[in-house]
């Protein structure tokens, strides 16, 4: 199991960046190196989604993904942060590629976490068939909705 670690920077108050994220990992003489540019916008209620899985017991942990493609055994976490500074109603649905939704609940928990607040859609994949889905998470604040789409493949 890889070791994951979380590191909190503080911004001055009032600071949106745009800020420069710069990774160095060693292990013995391998180095591995990765830059990110992070950029908050102040439109979107939303941060980019992280995606998880996990296998299927449920004390199984959830390891971070890149890609996003789940096998029907495992289960799947998707997490944004909410970058919305007023109260927001949350609603996430799957759908086909076709747009048209299905009867698969994806109820959305919003967590605490170290001072932020994330929108949180835990799925089972077992019960879904193989093939490519997407994630609509719709937000709601002040009377303006924010829809945003994920793709996702579910492997037999």
């Amino acid at each position: 199991m890889v070791p994951k670690s979380t590191y909190q920077l503080p911004v001055a108050a009032g600071d949106v960046g745009p800020w420069q994220v710069r990774v160095l990992v060693k292990r013995g003489n391998e180095t591995l190196e990765d830059r990110a540019r992070v950029v908050l916008d102040l439109a979107t209620a939303l941060g980019e989604p992280l995606l998880y899985r996990a296998a299927s017991p449920p004390a199984a942990p959830y390891v971070p993904v890149a890609d996003r493609q789940f096998q029907r055994n495992e289960r799947t976490r998707v997490e944004w942060l909410v970058s919305s500074p007023t109260p927001i109603r949350l609603k996430a649905r799957l759908l086909q590629t076709t747009g048209h939704p299905l009867t698969y609940a994806l109820p959305v928990v919003p967590e605490e976490r170290s001072g932020s607040t994330l929108a949180r859609v835990d799925m089972t994949m077992t019960s879904i068939a193989a093939g490519d889905y997407l994630i609509e998470q719709t937000t709601e604040s002040n009377g303006q909705k924010q829809t945003t789409l994920l793709a996702i493949r579910v492997l037999g």
